[in-house]
């Protein structure tokens, strides 16, 4: 039996970022692009899947706690059809566990201000994450980026 989940061609390097507040998106993707990646940015989880659905991207950094569709709720439709990695992230990280978040079909989970530095950097070194390793190894510094 073939697996049915479709996996993102032409998109190592491009990320889709899914938060409702459009500053937390712009600093993300202004952060990734500058490490060489293609962003994708989005404001719900709606707009996430037509995203994906036109254009998958190889990684989704998405927030939990959205209007509509939650970052919960995307993981697990994402993961029904794709073979994408997934960081999610919050502001309210006491409110969740990575243990529940892992369940859903998470790759990740984290606080919001660290997500992006220490997400990437764990996942590069992630067995299938390695379409990101092109990154780190131009030394692209994410702390600073």
């Amino acid at each position: 039996m073939t697996d049915s989940k479709e996996t993102p061609e032409n998109s190592s390097s491009r990320v889709l970022i899914v938060d409702d507040e459009e500053m937390v998106r712009r600093v993300m993707e202004e952060s990734l692009k500058r490490c060489g990646y293609t962003c994708v940015t989005a404001s719900n989880g709606e707009t996430a899947l037509t995203l994906m659905d036109e254009n998958p991207a190889s990684l989704i950094i998405t927030d939990i706690n959205m209007p509509g569709m939650s970052g919960i709720e995307l993981v697990r439709k994402v993961k029904e059809k794709y073979m994408t990695n997934v960081i999610v992230m919050t502001g309210l990280i006491d409110e969740y566990s990575y243990e529940s978040m892992i369940e859903v079909g998470a790759d990740d989970f984290r606080d919001r201000p660290q997500c992006l530095v220490e997400s990437l950097q764990e996942l590069f070194a992630k067995p299938g994450g390695e379409t990101f390793s092109r990154q780190t190894s131009q030394g692209c510094d994410l702390k600073n980026a």
